[in-house]
């Protein structure tokens, strides 16, 4: 088992079939000034499984870190079986996940850290670089 896929987005779904969908990448967000509160986004991660490992079970966990390795939110944590493939005699499975979230609030610029753990077990970060940006200019009245 191993995370062939992570990456943060604007949007993602997952449908019927199990496709995941994922619009939007996202590694930086801008903002003039800080605190910020960015409105909605989506954690995606793919997960490869080998036939030997379909029925078993296993849990995830999902932290962001602040640069400084504090939590800015609550820890997510699920669970997944191990589903055979849709495509007969393929040489592994995938479980697809996509977490959204609303409203997360940075208070400074730096690089955060969703950070990804299977079955308590570190697998993957995937970074965010926060960075403070010009204020736009506003066009003058005639």
């Amino acid at each position: 088992m191993k995370i062939t896929l992570a990456t943060l987005s604007d949007y993602a779904t997952i449908d019927a079939l199990g496709k995941l969908s994922v619009m939007g990448l996202v590694d930086v967000l801008g903002a003039p000034q800080f605190p910020v509160t960015h409105p909605q986004l989506f954690v995606c991660f793919r997960v490869q499984c080998r036939p030997i490992e379909i029925g078993t079970k296993h849990t995830f966990t999902v932290v962001l870190q602040d640069p400084d390795g504090g939590q800015l939110l609550p820890p997510i944590r699920g669970g997944f079986e191990v589903k055979s493939s849709s495509v007969p005699g393929a040489p592994y499975s995938h479980m697809q996940l996509a977490l959204g979230a609303v409203g997360i609030v940075f208070k400074r610029p730096g690089t955060h850290s969703f950070e990804i753990a299977l079955d308590d077990n570190h697998a993957v970060s995937i970074p965010l670089h926060v960075v403070q940006v010009a204020a736009p200019v506003k066009p003058k009245a005639r």
